[in-house]
């Protein structure tokens, strides 16, 4: 699949259906998710209404009417050093990769975590998945530590990076 015209939208529960497609896609790889299927649809709707409830940044990227990509800032609830931290998760489907629009997603979602007074955003992505930890580290993050036996996909252990990026490190 080739895209040209996606574009980035506010998350919304106008696109649950879709969205979750799009999630379970990734999730069904188990190579990307901690979870090897897309949650049930009342369980995505009420994770979308509590990200907007909280103010926690989240984008999807749509080809048409389809999620193809979605990137989400998870405010965590403590803070480090008087700094507002985040998770981020993000996933773009297969066919779609390489072509902008993580980068897009990415871009989007930090720019709103800046405005929205987040001083640090941290993630955690699967030692093997090399081309996302490229990614990462392009985009600006940096490793902070290992995670080993992070997590069994498919019955194996995955280690884990987690890397952070601060605001004003961000290069997007």
């Amino acid at each position: 699949m080739s895209v040209t015209g996606f574009r980035i939208v506010a998350s919304s529960t106008e696109w649950v259906e879709s969205f979750r497609d799009c999630v379970d896609a990734v999730a069904r790889e188990k190579r990307f998710l901690l979870m090897t299927e897309g949650p049930p649809l009342a369980k995505l709707r009420a994770f979308i209404e509590g990200m907007a409830r909280k103010q926690n940044p989240q984008f999807l990227a749509l080809d048409g009417e389809t999620v193809i990509g979605w990137c989400d800032l998870r405010r965590l609830d403590r803070r480090f050093g008087g700094r507002t931290t985040g998770e981020l998760g993000m996933g773009v489907k297969d066919g779609y990769r390489g072509q902008g629009v993580g980068r897009a997603l990415l871009r989007t979602c930090l720019r709103a975590a800046w405005d929205s007074g987040f001083d640090k955003v941290q993630l955690r992505v699967y030692q093997q998945n090399q081309r996302a930890v490229d990614f990462y580290l392009k985009a600006g993050f940096r490793l902070e530590t290992r995670l080993k036996n992070f997590a069994k996909l498919d019955g194996i252990l995955q280690d884990a990076y987690q890397m952070f990026l601060r605001k004003d490190e961000s290069t997007l």
